[in-house]
């Protein structure tokens, strides 16, 4: 005995369907749209109720360290450099109505951006290792960290008063990958 299987073929909507449905979709898409732009512009109405304005001085700093330790208080010198008292005896800057607003103030910068390479030593089996577990570049990024926030008590030490009372700059990011890292103070 055979049997016979039915097939069933969906129904195919007519053009007269397709149309409606597409004319649906269309104004679902421009009230949606509509509804966007409205808050778009409301929000842009209200802007200034969470945006504000700032100035802020930012020293930028990059240093390959060739997998050696730095002292904080060497550190120190390097981060006092390009701003604060000091800085009209030296013979390498350029003449007063050359230098950028700012230049040679006495309070320190507010961000403090310091790129360092070369934090492990970059052999082969260093490189491997750091790149599964990890630990390497994070135990040298620690460990400059570290130095540098030392190096900012010597800075302040140096230089009293150039960072807001009771406050040193503290870290606010960090990055690091095999053997590179980023770091961010922040005295804000």
């Amino acid at each position: 005995k055979k049997t016979r299987r039915r097939s069933r073929v969906a129904a195919t909507p007519n053009r007269a369907t397709m149309a409606v449905r597409v004319r649906a979709f269309a104004a679902s898409q421009n009230e949606d749209a509509s509804s966007r732009a409205h808050q778009a512009r409301a929000l842009e109405a209200s802007v200034g109720d969470f945006e504000a304005t700032a100035s802020l001085s930012v020293w930028c700093g990059t240093y390959n360290v060739n997998a050696k330790k730095e002292k904080a208080v060497a550190l120190s010198y390097w981060l006092a450099q390009g701003w604060g008292a000091g800085d009209d005896d030296d013979a390498t800057v350029a003449p007063q109505t050359e230098r950028p607003a700012g230049y040679g103030r006495s309070k320190a910068p507010d961000l403090w951006v310091v790129s360092l390479q070369e934090t492990i030593d970059l052999s082969a089996k260093n490189v491997l290792k750091d790149a599964v577990q990890d630990t390497l570049s994070r135990t040298a990024c620690d460990e400059w960290v570290d130095a540098f926030q030392r190096a900012f008590e010597y800075v302040s030490a140096a230089r009293p008063g150039c960072f807001p009372p009771g406050s040193l700059p503290t870290l606010v990011a960090r990055e690091h990958m095999c053997g590179i890292a980023l770091l961010v103070f922040s005295t804000a």
